[in-house]
């Protein structure tokens, strides 16, 4: 019985502690998010035909990841913008070389990169 009882303790113990700091792992990288980047739109070499990445943004301010990319960086100057449609093509294309505000959210993209999935493109400045 004794056993019994120190093994529970530890299980339950061990699962605390285990939430804890999957609890806090997610809300300090979900708070430190920006909902919005700014800098300068660039046409970049698709790393491969099938992998959509047409387009980046030179940050205005270096952006830091509280997550190491795949090549364990942490400070972005500069950040792959991914249009799953298409759906912001002319625009991009309308501000090569130009300012703008970009919405959206940072994500996981091909061979552990960090992407930025857009939502939204402000005019040109």
């Amino acid at each position: 019985m004794k056993y019994f009882l120190i093994t529970l303790v530890f299980v339950i113990f061990s699962g605390l502690v285990f939430y804890s700091i999957l609890k806090n792992q997610e809300s300090s990288v979900d708070e430190s998010l920006p909902e919005q980047i700014t800098g300068v739109v660039e046409r970049i070499s698709r790393p491969a035909p099938d992998i959509t990445y047409d387009y980046a943004l030179k940050l205005s301010n270096p952006y830091i990841d509280e997550i190491e990319d795949g090549m364990g960086n942490t400070q972005h100057t500069k950040i792959i913008l991914f249009d799953e449609e298409d759906i912001f093509k002319d625009r991009l294309e309308s501000c090569l070389s130009q300012k703008t505000t970009v919405s959206g959210s940072i994500e996981w993209g091909y061979a552990e990169s960090r992407v930025w999935h857009m939502t939204g493109i402000n005019p040109c400045n």
